[in-house]
């Protein structure tokens, strides 16, 4: 994905003398916002009419108005499950950018705020490939959180236990970027 290069200003500002990026990007968008198991999309709208008809039904009974705002909630919850989590996770991908130079990897992530991570080469965990459609896939430093991708995306306050590079392009092509940067970085005396 092209990018503007004022996206990654943050991160020009914490290179070291000296320092190259090797690669630098953003998630696919499609695939980041779309991830996660597809059951939850016709669950989630079940649950939108479900709460809907519960709360037309309540208000047009006459029953107390403590029903009617017990089912607003629900219709709320119903309404960010089908469709706000995609808007957050949109938002999030938008915002997301990843960077691997000759000394470490970063990346800035979060819709509503930015959170910053950095590793460097020498102290990278494992790294995992999971590669899927197209070549679009996701790099995790460590271990993945077994939990991950059931939760998909626009989920607010969930975070990965890992450190990832969510729904890249190209994704074997940076992995091995990341293998050589990171098997020089290890033979190269600082």
């Amino acid at each position: 994905m092209a990018s503007d290069p004022r996206d990654f200003d943050w991160l020009r500002a914490r290179l070291e003398p000296a320092e190259r990026i090797l690669w630098q990007g953003a998630p696919n968008r499609r695939a980041f916002v779309f991830r996660g198991p597809i059951f939850i999309i016709p669950f989630s709208i079940a649950w939108l009419a479900f709460a809907i008809f519960w709360t037309v039904g309540a208000a047009a009974s006459g029953a107390p108005f403590f029903f009617w705002i017990w089912g607003s909630g629900f219709v709320l919850m119903g309404m960010y499950f089908a469709f706000g989590r995609f808007l957050v996770a949109d938002l999030d991908a938008r915002k997301s950018r990843y960077v691997v130079t000759d000394r470490r990897i970063a990346m800035r992530t979060g819709a509503f705020s930015a959170e910053y991570q950095e590793l460097s080469l020498d102290d990278l965990p494992s790294a995992q490939l999971v590669e899927g459609r197209n070549g679009v896939g996701t790099i995790y430093f460590g271990s993945p959180d077994p939990y991950a991708r059931w939760v998909g995306a626009g989920w607010p306050g969930y975070r990965s236990s890992a450190i990832a590079f969510v729904a890249i392009d190209d994704a074997a092509s940076v992995f091995r970027t990341i293998s050589d940067a990171r098997r020089e970085a290890r033979q190269t005396p600082r």
